[in-house]
Parts: C-alpha cells; sequence; structure tokens
C-alpha cells in the first residue's frame, strides 16, 4: 500500500490552520458568545479557538513533514531508519 495510512493527514493540516478557517471560526465564536452566552456551545468554540491560537508556537511545518514520514512508514513505502531520521531532524526545532 501507498500512503494514505492517516488519509493524508500531512497535506490536510494546511486547512485546518488555514487563516480564513481561523478567521471563521472567530466569527463563529463571536455569534455564539452574543447570542448564547455562557452555553457549552459558546465555552467550547471559545475554546477550541484559543487553542488554534495557541498552534502558532508548534512547528506545523516541520511537524507535517513527521506526519508524512510516519504515514509512509505505516504505508511500507520508507524504512524505519528514514523515519528515525526525520523524527531526529525534528526534535532540533
Amino acid at each position: 500500500m501507498s500512503g494514505g495510512s492517516y488519509n493524508y493527514l500531512c497535506y490536510r493540516l494546511n486547512s485546518l490552520f488555514d487563516t480564513s478557517v481561523l478567521d471563521d471560526l472567530k466569527d463563529m465564536v463571536t455569534t455564539l458568545e452574543e447570542d448564547y452566552p455562557n452555553t457549552k456551545a459558546a465555552i467550547d468554540a471559545r475554546t477550541l479557538l484559543n487553542v488554534m491560537n495557541e498552534s502558532d508556537d508548534l512547528e506545523i511545518t516541520n511537524l507535517k513533514k513527521v506526519f508524512r514520514q510516519v504515514e509512509w512508514h505505516s504505508s511500507g513505502d520508507i524504512s524505519k531508519e528514514t523515519l528515525d531520521e526525520e523524527i531526529a531532524n525534528y526534535e532540533k526545532y
């Protein structure tokens, strides 16, 4: 099997952290907080936004490389040594 063990998560991360997604999420949070203050939906939406905003501290670009290598290794496309090298490279960040 070639790639796809995790449904190509390494490529799908881009959309999760896209600026337009965050802008839409901010708008959703504002609406929920204004129209349904103190509800679980508003609180959880705010929590999600906070987590997404904190992700700036993550090495997303480099983490995607790790995800790709894990996926390719799980699919039998690369060796464990190649995956180990990527993990070691990530540790430098």
